[in-house]
């Protein structure tokens, strides 16, 4: 009888013979494309007791109709083991190690980031961060950004590799430009949907036309872009905060590492959407939970002026930058469960305003935006 390595019983009885038999497996909740546990090893591996599987099927693990090729272990297996590579020794912010990468089965095995880390996103809204702890950790995700495009650019191979991501790119054009339109004339119910709906936005036709034109030709790039390296969904979900808190009377908190995941659709592509998803996160935190607003405006700020500051940034994608976030905003702020619906709105059409004002490229109004710390002169 086969295993099916969707189910906790089953991994457990595929690693039996192995280096990490397990004397528990706990399924992990937070990603989407796989399944994804926890093993609790019966002896050391390389002095771990606990390591992180993740399994993937034809499709996405939250749902079986949503495809999505099993390939996509090859492109992260390959960008856990070469972003390693880029990294200075020193680095603050790192990806977990591949131990074992069996394409038979469809399985990795790769550190634990540990059981008591937090994404980003949860520390921001369980244990928001000082300004001093924001900081460090914007300049070293900043630092991290700025270091893969650099040396992920520079590598012809390993562009060749990901530029073979056709499906990471496809489905990254879809997920954000390929909604734009339906989501703001509500062609499609999404969930949640109903904060666009009752009453309809009132969009100007010649607007959601601008739109539809910006989303066609920012879909063509992505899919036709083959000399920049990019991680692909770069949001504090995927970025994972392992924290420690000093043993004396201050009970100081500081960062122990930083470790960021799920690359399955790192790809070549366009390096601003990085920038854009991330920055568009952060705003979405301050937004819907003003209690995070300063934490988030000053991790914001350093994280733009750390990639700034370590690659430098053109024009282009700076604007490209400003009109990701306006597509993030728009496709995924009414689908994602922020509330309430009245700041659903509200943030849904200032990602209109970001589209629009972004692909206008006025400059002033880029100095002003989410991402005006990019500009030489908005820097701190």
């Amino acid at each position: 009888m086969s295993l099916d390595l969707s189910k906790a019983e089953d991994v457990q009885n595929y690693l039996q013979a192995t280096s990490f038999a397990s004397t528990s497996v706990v399924p992990l909740s937070g990603g989407n494309a796989n399944f994804t546990f926890r093993l609790h090893l019966c002896a050391p591996y390389e002095r771990r007791m606990t390591v992180v599987l993740k399994h993937a099927k034809s499709y996405a693990a939250f749902s079986k109709s949503f495809k999505f090729a099993v390939e996509r272990q090859d492109y992260e297996t390959e960008a856990l083991k070469r972003v390693k590579d880029f990294l200075p020794v020193d680095s603050i912010v790192t990806v977990p190690v591949v131990h074992l990468y069996d394409k038979e089965t469809n399985v990795i095995i790769m550190d634990d980031c540990g059981a008591d880390s937090l994404t980003l996103k949860q520390l921001m809204l369980v244990n928001t961060p000082n300004e001093e702890l924001a900081r460090t950790i914007g300049k070293a995700v900043g630092e991290f950004l700025a270091c893969i495009h650099i040396k992920g650019c520079a590598d012809l191979d390993f562009l060749k590799f990901f530029d073979r991501n056709q499906e990471g790119k496809k489905l990254s054009a879809w997920v954000t430009y390929g909604r734009l339109v339906e989501t703001l004339t509500n062609v499609s119910r999404s969930r949640n949907g109903t904060a666009l709906i009752d009453p309809p936005l009132s969009i100007p036709n010649d607007d959601i036309l601008t739109i539809e034109q910006l989303s066609t030709t920012t879909t063509e790039h992505i899919v036709a872009a083959n000399s920049a390296f990019v991680m692909g969904d770069f949001w504090p979900g995927n970025i994972i905060i392992s924290i420690k808190k000093s043993e004396d009377t201050t009970g100081m908190t500081t960062i122990e590492r930083i470790f960021v995941v799920d690359w399955e659709v790192a790809k070549t592509g366009v390096l601003g959407l990085d920038i854009g998803q991330f920055a568009a996160e952060m705003h979405q935190m301050r937004e819907f939970y003003p209690d995070t607003k300063k934490s988030a405006d000053t991790l914001l700020q350093a994280f733009l002026a750390a990639y700034s500051n370590s690659r430098e940034v053109d024009r282009a994608t700076a604007q490209t930058a400003a009109v990701h976030v306006g597509a993030h905003l728009v496709a995924w702020t009414p689908r994602t469960g922020w509330s309430p619906m009245e700041r659903t709105r509200d943030v849904v059409l200032q990602g209109v305003e970001y589209l629009l004002k972004g692909w206008e490229g006025n400059e002033e109004w880029l100095k002003e935006s989410a991402i005006g710390g990019l500009m030489s002169e908005t820097r701190q």
